[in-house]
């Protein structure tokens, strides 16, 4: 059985699993290995995330993009905003937790 880059070691399959769009990641990645019986509305949550790290980036997100100057950049940003601190944590933790399946 081949495995993805995700399960492999060296420098190709780390610099193929960083330019991963975000989205890709969640799918390929995230929700097979922590979230498996994830239901449509979670996945919706995630990707409501990415849109806003996107506008904060200026484009769609990649994994080399779940950076904790990044993330506490785009923390900032939404703060700053008129969302709801309960909304701001949301999208923390949403991107956290990717970035600590990523970077493992």
């Amino acid at each position: 059985m081949t495995e993805g880059p995700e399960h492999c070691s060296g420098p190709s399959a780390w610099s193929a699993r960083l330019v991963r769009r975000s989205r890709d990641f969640l799918l390929q990645v995230y929700v097979p290995r922590k979230l498996p019986d994830v239901k449509p509305s979670t996945i919706h949550n995630y990707e409501w995330c990415f849109a806003h790290f996107g506008r904060y980036l200026g484009r769609e997100p990649i994994v080399a993009d779940l950076t904790e100057n990044k993330i506490g950049g785009v923390m900032q940003a939404v703060n700053h905003g008129t969302l709801a601190p309960a909304t701001v944590n949301r999208i923390l933790y949403c991107l956290m937790a990717l970035a600590r399946v990523a970077f493992r």
